[in-house]
């Protein structure tokens, strides 16, 4: 009986140890996100092309990596995985538009 107790106890410690960290993270994420700072994040996002599958791509996939890193979270990977692109071909270029009534 004893040892159910302190199991139940521990149990709830954690669990309130656990929901006090993610408020803790929840605050500090909400004391990051500023206009200035998202501002400042997408002009080196946006300031090259980076399609998708290039070296550009990846190299853009890993600054946000080495950002968060350096930000303080633990970890951050890149997960490769395959998926069909569509590339533009030089000399018959994409045509899309959106139609009205």
């Amino acid at each position: 009986m004893m040892a159910r107790r302190q199991l139940i106890l521990a149990t709830l410690c954690y669990l309130l140890d656990g929901m006090l960290a993610q408020v803790d993270w929840a605050a500090q994420l909400r004391g990051e996100m500023n206009a200035t700072h998202i501002e400042e994040f997408l002009r080196i996002l946006t300031q090259k092309p980076h399609m998708a599958g290039t070296q550009d791509g990846h190299d853009l996939a890993d600054y946000v990596r080495r950002t968060w890193l350096d930000q303080g979270l633990d970890s951050a990977h890149i997960a490769p995985y395959d998926v069909l692109l569509s590339y533009p071909h030089p000399d018959r270029p994409s045509y899309v538009a959106l139609l009205d009534e």
